[in-house]
């Protein structure tokens, strides 16, 4: 080999040594720059559910405040009805309105007392902020999924909540429950007091998921999370009680446990 042979290879082997060693501190530095930015990456997420989780949990809270006020404005009624000596349908209107007017969510009131001798509650006073979906004379009794609820409140003297309850249909039909308090006592001073297997009539509120919703979800932050509401305890078919969509979401109105499905398998 030649002299000049000899320092091209020489020249060849220092540049070979010497880009080594960049590529090998390149290839160290792509390799902690992944490394940091899957842990960072890591931390955006967890930080992400831990403040989703919040937001549910907040959201959550809420909500459940407005049905037990819901479910304290029920009792409230009962009690003054229970005290009202001859209670009249304008006795009834004038306390029912008040506490329709500030109790949201909270759509009917009526009075069902126990027909003279027979297991039956027909509706003898109702009011309502819209067109009620009871009836005058309707026995409360009779309707299985509100029947339900009045046997679990004559059995334990306090309120019960009934299972979902449909108003309208179609599109514009929407969930709701009705809240069942038991008046153990006569009404007036000359009443005989009635035991607990015979109430002397129930209180009953007719209550809806949608303006449950908007009262206690529209006002907080952050803005942009859209609220599914299912009753997990709830049959097949009829879990579905409300979709809470917020004014920023694109997301498509849900009707039904079927929509619901649908959309959760685009997901």
């Amino acid at each position: 080999m030649t002299r000049a042979a000899q320092r091209v290879t020489s020249a060849f082997s220092a540049a070979v040594r010497d880009y080594s060693t960049i590529w090998l501190v390149a290839c160290v530095g792509l390799a902690l720059s992944l490394l940091g930015f899957g842990m960072l990456r890591r931390q955006l997420e967890a930080h992400r559910d831990v403040e989703f989780e919040w937001v549910g949990h907040n959201r959550y809270r809420a909500l459940e405040n407005g049905i037990w006020r819901g479910l304290e404005t029920v009792r409230s009624v009962a009690d003054q009805v229970l005290f009202g000596a001859d209670l009249e349908e304008y006795d009834f209107k004038i306390m029912a309105e008040s506490a329709l007017r500030r109790t949201e969510g909270l759509e009917a009131l009526m009075w069902a007392p126990r027909a003279t001798g027979e297991n039956r509650y027909p509706v003898l006073f109702l009011e309502s902020l819209a067109d009620a979906p009871f009836a005058l004379g309707l026995d409360l009794a009779s309707e299985p999924v509100i029947g339900d609820a009045l046997e679990r409140a004559r059995g334990s003297g306090e309120t019960a909540v009934s299972g979902r309850l449909q108003v309208g249909s179609g599109e514009d039909r929407i969930f709701g429950f009705a809240a069942v308090y038991p008046l153990l006592q006569g009404l007036g001073t000359g009443s005989s007091p009635a035991d607990s297997n015979h109430p002397v009539g129930f209180v009953v509120g007719l209550l809806l998921f949608p303006d449950l919703a908007q009262a206690a979800i529209d006002s907080l932050e952050p803005r942009g999370v859209d609220c599914l509401l299912r009753d997990e305890s709830g049959e097949a078919g009829q879990q579905f009680l409300d979709f809470y969509a917020s004014r920023l979401s694109t997301t498509p109105a849900l009707w039904d446990e079927a929509s619901w499905r649908e959309q959760a398998a685009d997901l």
